[in-house]
């Protein structure tokens, strides 16, 4: 995290040249929480247009910012091409090379932006590992 930090142009410049989509879905404005069952509610009305926008992207990183967000992108894969070596922490779609990650929201209180990193990229780290 530390040479990320240390290396943070270059790192914006990577995000900003290679495919990469950081997933959430939008609460409503001025709370600081969004509930479950309303973000749920949300994903169905809208995850249409979250599949589309992905097809349109083509990210070959997903970073989904909740269990729910991730469990809809990881269904807008066939089951029998992805692989979760991690149960509800990464799954690999083989066909596309895309990896899906289920992470913090940005905002989480009390989570910091580096427990965030770690989490992720630990999580990425046990995957290449393991394959």
């Amino acid at each position: 995290f530390g040479d990320v930090v240390a290396n943070i142009k270059d790192v914006k410049k990577l995000i900003n040249s290679h495919p990469f989509a950081l997933v959430e879905c939008k609460k409503y404005p001025g709370g600081p929480v969004c509930t479950d069952a309303v973000l749920n509610q949300h994903l169905q009305t809208y995850g249409g247009l979250l599949k589309k926008e992905l097809e349109i992207l083509n990210p070959n990183m997903i970073v989904c910012t909740n269990k729910l967000i991730y469990g809809l992108v990881k269904d807008m894969f066939p089951k029998d091409e992805i692989t979760e070596p991690q149960k509800d922490k990464i799954v690999y779609h083989k066909n596309s090379g895309t990896f899906i990650f289920n992470s913090y929201h940005p905002s989480a209180r009390g989570i910091s932006y580096q427990r965030i990193y770690e989490y992720v990229i630990n999580n990425y780290r046990e995957f290449l590992q393991s394959n």
